[in-house]
């Protein structure tokens, strides 16, 4: 593959990577994004700190930041 070739590519919009279009509201207060890697569906959630005091149930992989947001990332 010569210089140019390898320009061009990287040029191309990606495609194992995008938002959703149909990205659907949390059921929790939690903020979701959702997108696909390398093909299959990801959501990760994040949630406040207050809202993370809030929760009934809390995920056990959440992880905290030190921003003070909580985040857990789901492949489905």
């Amino acid at each position: 593959m010569n210089y140019s070739q390898r320009s061009a590519d990287h040029a191309k919009p990606r495609r194992d990577l995008k938002l959703f279009d149909n990205a659907q509201p949390a059921k929790s207060p939690a903020t979701v994004a959702r997108w696909l890697i390398n093909g299959f569906p990801a959501i990760v959630t994040i949630w406040t700190d207050e809202q993370w005091m809030d929760l009934k149930e809390r995920p056990t992989d959440a992880q905290s930041l030190s921003n003070g947001v909580w985040c857990a990332l789901r492949m489905e």
